[in-house]
């Protein structure tokens, strides 16, 4: 394609010359063409393309200089010029018109957009949503998500006990800006298998122990020998073995204190759980079943007087959340210490203790 081009000569004379222009080429797709529909200012704004996006790409490709969001017709006319120009065809790529679209975006000041916004949005709406934006559309999404009521979606159980672990995680955590990673990173390690593990061998090993009282009452009131006998080659061993199954389960909580911890046999939903949540720390047996638990907590109800009886303490059972059911004890004001751990994990080895049989029964 040839052009006039007008010049001032070195003599301060005006001229003109024809100059040849190669097209301008979309990429991917060849030579941009009206006539086969490429695109055009028509169908960017339909695609709510900034003005100045899309002459900050075009003032920019076939020449020398990076492509930048710029924000004014000034600032692009200062940093213009015919000599960055190359003679190889300019590359139109429209996918490059969107990142500067999201850039440019991201570095407009509230003033620039306030006029497109929808009604009640203030600069600090703004400042804070235009990170998230591609588009200036995208905005109004992310205004009713932070003002706005948002309809719940609906959630399988296992995914409303991983919003559940989440929450409690959450209410831990430092909001800066590592809180996502920090969040799924503690997540991930809550919903995962070795808490269970080893608290599993903790209640393994507190039964063992627990069927050796019996025995060793009976040998004191009969043989003393054989009673301390007893202690020393059977009794001892098995509390050593209880003791170290804590300290595991202790180190374990100490390295992940501020998630949730839950112990389940045949039934995910019925659970035992240590929680931090806001006051403290809950101990708890959990029923997130609906009415699939409608009869362990019947029996619970029925036997709340013996299992405070057997616990001690200021146990309550009560229901919360979409149908559920907890018996439970708050520690309030418990702190995340090393020392707090193998406590909280004797309490609830207590709760499995009494509950588990009324439970299975």
């Amino acid at each position: 394609m040839r052009i006039h081009n007008l010049y001032t000569d070195a003599q301060g004379q005006s001229h003109f010359r024809d100059v040849d222009v190669e097209w301008v080429e979309e990429s991917r797709a060849g030579k941009l063409s009206k006539r086969l529909g490429s695109y055009g200012a028509e169908h960017l704004r339909a695609e709510g393309v900034e003005p100045m996006a899309l002459l900050s790409v075009l003032a920019r490709i076939g020449t020398s200089q990076p492509v930048e969001p710029v924000a004014s017709l000034d600032e692009l006319a200062a940093g213009f010029g015919f000599a960055t120009f190359g003679r190889a065809p300019a590359h139109f790529d429209p996918h490059e018109v969107e990142l500067v679209n999201a850039r440019l975006l991201h570095k407009l000041d509230f003033a620039a957009v306030a006029d497109r916004l929808p009604e009640g949005a203030t600069e600090e709406d703004w400042l804070l949503l235009r990170p998230n934006l591609v588009r200036l559309s995208d905005f109004a999404g992310w205004f009713a998500v932070l003002h706005g009521e948002i309809e719940p979606p609906e959630l399988s159980h296992e995914e409303r006990l991983l919003v559940k672990d989440a929450a409690g995680i959450a209410e831990t955590l430092d909001w800066g800006a590592g809180a996502w990673p920090a969040l799924t990173g503690e997540l991930k390690t809550a919903t995962g298998k070795k808490g269970r593990e080893l608290f599993h061998v903790v209640t393994e090993r507190h039964a063992a122990l627990d069927a050796r009282y019996e025995r060793i009452h009976d040998l004191a009131r009969s043989d003393r020998g054989r009673a301390v006998e007893f202690l020393r080659t059977d009794f001892a061993p098995a509390n050593e073995a209880y003791m170290a199954a804590l300290d595991n389960l202790a180190n374990f909580q100490t390295q992940r204190m501020g998630g949730v911890l839950k112990v389940f046999y045949d039934d995910r939903r019925q659970h035992f759980e240590l929680w931090f949540r806001t006051g403290g720390l809950e101990v708890a047996f959990h029923l997130e079943g609906g009415t699939d638990d409608d009869d362990v907590a019947a029996v619970l109800e029925k036997k709340l007087t013996q299992i405070r009886k057997q616990l001690g303490g200021d146990v309550q059972l009560e229901p919360f959340g979409k149908g559920w059911t907890h018996l439970f004890e708050v520690w309030s004001g418990a702190s995340r210490e090393p020392g707090l751990a193998a406590e909280a994990a004797e309490r609830l080895a207590e709760y499995v203790r009494v509950v588990e049989p009324l439970r299975r029964g």
